[in-house]
Formats: C-alpha cells, structure tokens, sequence
C-alpha cells in the first residue's frame, strides 16, 4: 500500500522557485528576440505592406531570395550529405578536423563570414583572382549570394545530418548487407 501524499513544506515549492530563477534570467533575451519582432508588426499597416510587395523591386528581391536559397539549399545537400556520412562513419585525425573546419561558420562574427568570403571569392581573392583570369566575376553577384548561404548553413546541415547517420545502428547496417544491399543502397 501507497502512503498518501503530504503537504510537506519541501515538496513542489522549491521546484517552482528555482524554474522561475531561469525565467526571469532569460527574460532580457525574451525581450530582445521579441520586441524587433512586435514593433515590425503593429508599426507596419495591411495597405503598407501590400504597396511594397506591389514594388517591383521588392518583388525582384523576393524571388531573387527564393532561388538563391532553393539552389543553397540543393547545394548543401549535394555537398554535404557525403560530408556527413564520411564523419559519421570515420574516426580519424582527418575527420576530427574536418568537423572542426565544419564547424567554423557557425562561431564567425558575420561581418567576420563576409570579409573571409570576399578573400576567398572577391574579385582580387584567392580564388576569385583565378576565376577573374577565367572571366568569371563572383562578387555581388546571385553566385555569391549562394556561395554565401551555402557557407552559412552548411554546418547545420551536416551536423544534424551526421547525427542521422551516426545513430544507425552497424547491426542494421551489417542486415542490409546481409539482405544484399551495397553502395548507395546501404545509405538509402
């Protein structure tokens, strides 16, 4: 038999107070996460808002955002579904800093990001200067807005997509072999 429950003086009270600690420790970043937000929102009227999507330019904007992050996003798939599966399945020195260069992205300041990429792709760039001698241009063009996006959300890809991989069991993996499937097969 179960006693019943008593209204002791240390039973849910302690609790509730300590999540309120955190609460309102994170109420500063609440607030700035949702203020920007709300005073977007009630500052801006239907009929502003339907006026500027009327603009060509906000349209040209619009659709220029649309296919750059549709071909980013083709492209970090491409590109970074190997990736993944190759850190999931290595243990090396090599993967260990392929995760490390993985990662940088996401701990660059994004001014940091964009001077890097302009070393790297901007008209007198490492790799820019040699596509220049080829004729091609990347600087502020939709190509750069790509390579761009690419270099900002690549890491999240590969990280959540190496998770994926990494939590399929070998024995799983050992029946598919088992079962006959080869190559891509095993990664389907």
């Amino acid at each position: 038999m179960s006693n019943p429950p008593t209204n002791s003086p240390s039973s849910p009270r302690p609790a509730r107070r300590m999540s309120v600690v955190p609460a309102i420790l994170s109420l500063p970043l609440f607030l700035l996460l949702l203020v920007p937000v709300a005073l977007l929102v009630t500052r801006s009227s239907p009929n502003s808002f339907l006026s500027e999507l009327a603009a060509p330019e906000t349209r040209s904007a619009i659709l220029l955002s649309l296919l750059s992050s549709t071909a980013a996003l083709l492209v970090t798939i491409l590109l970074g579904t190997p990736l993944a599966y190759w850190l999931a399945h290595t243990r090396s020195r090599a993967a260990t800093l392929a995760e490390a260069i993985v990662d940088l992205p996401t701990v660059l300041p994004p001014s940091v990001a964009g001077v890097a990429l302009l070393l790297a792709f901007g008209r007198n760039g490492t790799i820019g200067a040699w596509l220049h001698s080829l004729g091609l241009d990347l600087a502020f063009t939709p190509l750069a807005v790509v390579i761009a996006q690419v270099f900002v959300a690549s890491p999240y890809f590969v990280r959540a997509a190496r998770a994926g991989f990494a939590s399929v069991g070998a024995d799983l993996r050992e029946a598919a072999t088992i079962d006959g499937a080869t190559g891509w097969g095993l990664v389907r």
